[in-house]
């Protein structure tokens, strides 16, 4: 298993599937994760649904990472029609000092966001 400690760690610690459910419906940033401290997170997939009858929506994907105000995307400005679904199936890893994965979406319509990922802790 992965160890990032910088303080000579023991290399024990555990490694749990997980998931994630939220229903958004409001244009504010969504967390959808919240990252923890001696944890490595691998992000295996999600799937973000526009569950609108009608409205089109226009969402963000991205990472707030450590010690920056700057955002890293994962998705930009994508977009989704009344009843269609975006699907993130790439790996990516964050670490516990990074702060939070959020969806952000410019308008109100319903989303329903699924995903999947590992959970690494270290000691």
């Amino acid at each position: 298993m992965a160890n990032p400690s910088t303080e000579g760690g023991t290399g024990a610690g555990t490694e749990v599937a997980r998931r994630f459910f939220h229903v958004a419906g409001s244009a504010t940033p969504r967390t959808v994760l919240t990252l923890e401290a001696n944890h490595i997170y691998t992000l295996l997939s999600m799937q973000v649904t526009n569950h609108s009858g009608s409205a089109t929506n226009v969402m963000d994907i991205y990472i707030d990472p450590e010690g920056t105000t700057e955002k890293a995307f994962l998705a930009k400005q994508i977009t989704l029609a009344p009843a269609t679904t975006f699907v993130l199936n790439d790996r990516v890893v964050m670490v516990g000092s990074d702060d939070s994965l959020i969806v952000d979406s410019n308008s109100s319509c319903e989303l329903k966001i699924y995903g999947s990922y590992i959970d690494q802790t270290f000691s």
